[in-house]
Order: structure tokens, then C-alpha cells, then sequence
């Protein structure tokens, strides 16, 4: 623990006498804190003897004056880290700290709700990060302000704002569940906590809020004696009313990632070991694996993880959400059916499935009777999942369960089934078997070819059909249905992390609680046939191996293999990346453990795979659970 002073309730004078000291002994600022009411502001800080580049610090100046002291410092080649503020408006306190730094930054203040929101957007989208922030005047018309710099070290994070104590403690719980933590917390004279997420570590922490100064005094004394110090000490309210939030810990700073390998090495495709090691560190992600088949063996299978030490190993048989990577399944499952004759691509679908609406009404859109199930396969069934950005076209049924259950008078979950039949009672967007905006995409037509699945295997659901149809002959046995909470993950299953860390209302559950973002806000159990099975990368691979051979293990006819035609593509879901791509006798099998990932296409692979003069003969098969 390193050498730390702390105090609070402390006049501007008291402050200064403060600073006076303790900077002349070495000790700098990492929390600042201005509160009370603007005639009398009282101060909150936390000093640590250690180095680091020159510095400015100011209190107790109004608006002006802190553009004027900004105006003055930037000049000189410093930028604001540390910013507060109390005051209900035109008389506000300020006080900071600047220091000398040339890392690109933005700072405003004075700015409403919104233009914060939106500021934050711009920060996630550039590649900045939201770094010290204060709220400041009435309840009603709340104040902010901010400063954004660049996110040199790729930090996963994000933000809460508005919320009571207890809102915010039921969103520390969903953020921490998912392995997320309070970087910094503040909160205004109303009591409404403004805080900021991130997902890396520093070892052992503690937070608390919603203290008087005699319960955050208790806290302090109790925590420093355990050899934990106080990061960010913030506090909002005045006389009586004031309230505290701080962070404990027994170290500020990040802890260093790790580079690990799992799985055979093979020398001589090492530049594919580079590949997916750069991109994992690049984008931080933490967990990944990579299959390789090559002429309908097993080339290559790795585990990858780029994390902090204590995370769980990534191993070529570590189990992944593989998101839209499943449709290529469900579209193998009906060609099998078509295959058997049980099923015609031509045949209309419902015929098939005789969906009705909510109540037992017949489809609102007459163009539903002549939907085939081609047009499922194609992406043409009436369906777009890109609705959302255009509002006249409507929106995405597998991710709105709220407004499905609103449909049958009850409450979440709700069953793809109802899905159904509440997009039977909805207008369709466009005419089956047309593609007017050259850019169709539909999970929904994808979930009703699950259905097919179901109704022309009598006895299966969905699942069981394709684990009986395609893995069972395959020898695989590892995939199954994902699970959307994290109390129900499978043994040996990844974890999934967000690009952008978030917590929502659960659908799995009627009482609806806050959730890590990618452990309830959607049912991936009703995903099944469109986003739903996790697997191995190796599962995976064995797939696309039995295309490699003339006597397809999946069909008995070659004609039919061919009809299946391309079974390259990418999946997406929050902590999910995935991509799985074949050509020729080559395939590879891509997996991530978090969301927007820059996923390659086959030529970039491909490219590598041109530089190999001598890949393995052996099958990698038998030494991942799987037959040859």
C-alpha cells in the first residue's frame, strides 16, 4: 500500500493548506471531490506519495474562471484529468487537477443530460473513454461535465447515470456479476449516482455508497487498518444530507494481461498462432480458438487467452456461444429433409406451421400464405433484421420479448412459439421472394425454419433433431443449447465480455432484475435455430470436414451436399464474435469470447494458409474428443 493521505469536510482554505503541504512532499491528487452547497463548499481528497509528470491544481473558481484556467494550462501543454463541481447552476464551485500530458483529449462542462449522452457515444465510437465526469445542479435540471481522453490502453467500458442509491446498487450488483468494476462513482446533491465501468482488474477492492460522513469515516478506518486505501472518494448533498460514495483497494493500478497457447503446436502454421494472437490483443478480447481442416482432417486446434492471471484457460474444447453461425446448421437440417423427401423447398410455410395470432386470429398480412421455405433459407421471407434503423419497416421479433408478452397479457419469458405467433398478428416489411433493399437479413425466418425442423421430426425439438441428424454421425458430442443466464452455463463454457460493458432488464424472469448484458437482456434459449447452440471450434470443424468428402457423411446424395451450397458465416452476439469460412478442401473455424471483433473473411485467411510449404498429415480429431 502506497503512502496516502485522505480527508473530507475540509474548507477551501483548509484544502489549500493541504495542498501546500502535502505537494511539496512528493504527494499528488488521485481523488477530488467538491460538494455542499456553493457559499460554503467542502472538500474531499485523496493524496498518494508517488511521481509523475508536472501538475496544476485549482479550487473554488467559478465556470469562468475554470475556462479561463483551462485556456491558460492547455497552452502550456497540460490537460485536465480530475474535474468537480457543486453549485445549483450559474453559481458553481469548480476545482481540478491538470496535468502535463499529450494524450488527445476532450472536456466540456455545463453541458445538459443529453449532450453528455451524446458526448459519451462519440468517446465509445472514437476510441476515447470517459475518464473523470461531475454533476452539478438542481434535480430538475441537472448539469455535467466531463472529460473524454484517448483510450490508449483499449479499456472495455462504460456508464450509468441517474440512478438512486438503490438503482445503483442493483446495477453494481449486475456490472460485477459479470466481472465488471465502479473505476469511479460520484453522485449529485439529489442523490442520483453517476459512475463509470470498466472491465479490467486491480486486484482486491471494495466499494460503498450512499454513507453520511460518520459511515464513510467507519468504512475508511476499518478498511485502511485491512490494508486497503481509498481510490475515489466522492460525495453529493448538503449540511445533513450529504452522502458519500468511495473505493477501496489495495492497488490502483490495471493488472497486466498474459499471452497463453492451448492445444497441439504445429510449426508450421505458427503464423496463424500470430494472427489470432494480434487480433486478440488488439481488440483486448480474452479468450478465443481457432480450428483448421484442411482435405477433411484436423489441421489445427488452439486455445488462445490474452487476460489477467487467475482467468480461466482457453482450450481448444472450450465451449462458445457461436451466435448466427448456427443458421448454416438449421440449413443443413432442412436440406436433410428435403433430402428424405419429407420436406420441398417450394412448400409454403404456412401449411406447414398454420401460424395464428395472438388469440387464435389469422395472420394480419395476407403475404404470409406465400412465404416458401426457400425464402426462409435466403433471407426473402418478409422479415428484416435491420428493420431497427428504419423505422417504417418495423423491428426485430427475437430480441423485443417485452412487447410479445404485452401481446398475450403476461409477463416475460416468453417462447419462440409466441414470437411466432406474434409477428403473425404484425405487417410483414416486404414482399416474400423480394429483396427491395438489397440487404435482407432475417433471424425470425431463421427461427421458423427451426420450427419446420420440429414439425417434420415428430418426437424432436429442434435441438435433439439436429444433435440426431448432424452431430450424432459425426461423432460429436459437445454441442448443445446456450443457456442465458450465467447460474445455468455449461461446464468448460467461455465467458462472454462486451465490447462495451452493459447491464439490462432480465427476460428470463417476470420480476425482470438488472443482468450483465450478455447474461439475460435476451432469451438465447428461443435463439436456438438462429443464434442458439454452443460448441467447440473443433465441434465445428468436424462439420465442415464432411463436406470434403465425396461420400458425405450427412447425405446420401451428392446432389444434395452441393444444393446446401455456402456455409460460410459470422455471428454476433454481446461477448460473442464468431466466423467460420470453407473453400475448396479448407475451412476455418474462428471463435471469440467478446463482441465486435474484426472478423477476417477467407482470402485474409487464406493468404496465410498460402505461405504454409508443408502442413501436417496427422488428424487432430481423436486428441479433441472427436472420431476421425
Amino acid at each position: 500500500m502506497p503512502k496516502f493521505i485522505a480527508y473530507h469536510g475540509k474548507t477551501g482554505a483548509e484544502h489549500q493548506v493541504q495542498f501546500n503541504s502535502l505537494s511539496q512532499q512528493g504527494y499528488r491528487m488521485i481523488s477530488l471531490s467538491l460538494y455542499n452547497d456553493s457559499d460554503s463548499p467542502r472538500y474531499a481528497a485523496v493524496w498518494v506519495e508517488k511521481g509523475g509528470s508536472a501538475w496544476a491544481a485549482f479550487h473554488g473558481k467559478s465556470a469562468s474562471e475554470y475556462q479561463q484556467f483551462f485556456n491558460s494550462w492547455t497552452e502550456k501543454g497540460y490537460r485536465p484529468t480530475m474535474v468537480t463541481a457543486t453549485g445549483k447552476g450559474s453559481d458553481a464551485v469548480f476545482a481540478g487537477v491538470f496535468e502535463k500530458d499529450s494524450t488527445p483529449f476532450t472536456a466540456k462542462h455545463g453541458i445538459s443530460k443529453d449532450e453528455f449522452i451524446k458526448q459519451c457515444k462519440w468517446a465509445q465510437d472514437n476510441g476515447f473513454i470517459l475518464s473523470c465526469t461531475t454533476v452539478y445542479g438542481t434535480a430538475d435540471n441537472p448539469v455535467y461535465a466531463g472529460i473524454w481522453e484517448k483510450n490508449t490502453s483499449n479499456i472495455a467500458w462504460n456508464y450509468s447515470l441517474g440512478d438512486s442509491a438503490a438503482d445503483y446498487q442493483n446495477k453494481f450488483n449486475a456490472y460485477t456479476a459479470g466481472w465488471v468494476r465502479p473505476d469511479f462513482v460520484t453522485l449529485s446533491a439529489s442523490q442520483k449516482y453517476l459512475a463509470i465501468w470498466h472491465d479490467n482488474l486491480i486486484g482486491d477492492w471494495v466499494a460503498h455508497h450512499n454513507l453520511t460522513s460518520s459511515g464513510y469515516q467507519s468504512k475508511f478506518d476499518q478498511l485502511t487498518s485491512s490494508g486497503f486505501y481509498p481510490i475515489c472518494v466522492q460525495a453529493g448533498g448538503e449540511g445533513s444530507g450529504v452522502r458519500f460514495a468511495a473505493i477501496f483497494a489495495k492497488n490502483e493500478t490495471p493488472i497486466s494481461r498474459k499471452w497463453s497457447v492451448t492445444g497441439k503446436e504445429v510449426p508450421s502454421l505458427s503464423e496463424f498462432d500470430d494472427y489470432v494472437k494480434s487480433l486478440m490483443q488488439k481488440h483486448n478480447v480474452r479468450g478465443g480458438s481457432l480450428a483448421i481442416v484442411k482435405d477433411s482432417k484436423l489441421v489445427f486446434a488452439r486455445g488462445y487467452t490474452w487476460a489477467e492471471p487467475g482467468y480461466p484457460i482457453t482450450q481448444p474444447t472450450s465451449l462458445f456461444r457461436i451466435a448466427s453461425c448456427s443458421k448454416p446448421l438449421t440449413k443443413i437440417a432442412i436440406h436433410q429433409l428435403v433430402e428424405q423427401e419429407k420436406l420441398s423447398l417450394n412448400d409454403r410455410i404456412q401449411r406447414i406451421l398454420n401460424l395464428q395470432s395472438p388469440g387464435g386470429g389469422t395472420p394480419a398480412d395476407p403475404r404470409l400464405n406465400n412465404v416458401n421455405v426457400e425464402h426462409l433459407i435466403k433471407h426473402l421471407g418478409g422479415w428484416n433484421v435491420r428493420a431497427k434503423e428504419i423505422p417504417q419497416l418495423g423491428f426485430e421479433p427475437m430480441f423485443h420479448d417485452v412487447e410479445t408478452a404485452e401481446a398475450f397479457g403476461k409477463s416475460v419469458p416468453v417462447t419462440k412459439y409466441q414470437i411466432a405467433s406474434y409477428m403473425t398478428g404484425q405487417q410483414m416489411q416486404f414482399d416474400p421472394g423480394t429483396d427491395p433493399l438489397g440487404d435482407q437479413y432475417s433471424n425470425y425466418g431463421y427461427s421458423l425454419l427451426g420450427q419446420i425442423v420440429e414439425n417434420k421430426r415428430p418426437g424432436f425439438n429442434y435441438t435433439e433433431a439436429v444433435k440426431d441428424s448432424i452431430f450424432t454421425p459425426l461423432g460429436v458430442t459437445r454441442p448443445r443449447l446456450g443457456r442465458s443466464l450465467l447460474a445455468n452455463q455449461a461446464s468448460g463454457e467461455v465467458r462472454y465480455h462486451g465490447k462495451i460493458p452493459y447491464v439490462g432488464s432480465s427476460v428470463m424472469t417476470s420480476d425482470r432484475p438488472w443482468v450483465p448484458g450478455a447474461y439475460g437482456p435476451f432469451n438465447i434459449e428461443n435463439m436456438d435455430s438462429h443464434g442458439g447452440w454452443i460448441m467447440a471450434a473443433p465441434d465445428y470443424a468436424k462439420v465442415l470436414a464432411a463436406f470434403d468428402l465425396d461420400d458425405n457423411p450427412l447425405f446420401k446424395k451428392e446432389e444434395t451436399a452441393k444444393a446446401v451450397g455456402s456455409l460460410n458465416h459470422n455471428g454476433g452476439l454481446h461477448g460473442t464474435s464468431t466466423v467460420v469460412l470453407r473453400s475448396g478442401k479448407l475451412s476455418f473455424v474462428l471463435f471469440f469470447n467478446q463482441d465486435n471483433v474484426a472478423l477476417p473473411n477467407f482470402d485474409q485467411l487464406n493468404d496465410i494458409a498460402k505461405k504454409v510449404s508443408n502442413w501436417p498429415n496427422a488428424d487432430l480429431f481423436p486428441t479433441v474428443g472427436i472420431p476421425a
